[in-house]
């Protein structure tokens, strides 16, 4: 069932039951509170996503992944292959680093780190901070 749908749903049974008398305004009152409370945090998430958006990799088709620039490759040489860490953006530069620190090797791991720190310095600046910790 659609939320919105359920939502008028629940709407309508809470004031059938107060109607009925089989609960108390305190609890109608408390019902409509927590609808107020959803409908602000909807508001809010339609505010924010957008941000949140931006923060995960949209995932590159094959065509795109060719369309680009050797040099958003961390390792041109089998771009676009497997294995080449495509950072596009933010988003792709964070995806690359965890995928070569769960799989790649120290040499990946080092080439990764240095694209990262040319193409993203604050991104770099905090993988730093996260190694000295």
């Amino acid at each position: 069932m659609r939320p919105e749908v359920q939502e008028l749903a629940a709407k309508t049974m809470v004031s059938l039951l107060a109607r009925e008398g089989i609960i108390s305004d305190t609890f109608t009152k408390a019902a409509e509170g927590r609808n107020y409370l959803i409908e602000k945090l909807l508001e809010k998430t339609d505010e924010v996503y957008p941000q949140l958006f931006e923060k995960v990799a949209k995932k590159l088709t094959w065509a795109e992944r060719k369309g680009l620039s050797k040099d958003v490759f961390a390792i041109p040489e089998k771009a676009p292959g497997p294995g080449s860490y495509p950072m596009p953006d933010l988003a792709h530069a964070r995806n690359a680093w965890q995928r070569v620190n769960a799989f790649g090797s120290p040499a990946e791991k080092k080439r990764v780190l240095r694209k990262i720190k040319e193409l993203y310095p604050g991104l770099y600046e905090r993988i730093m901070e996260r190694r000295k910790k």
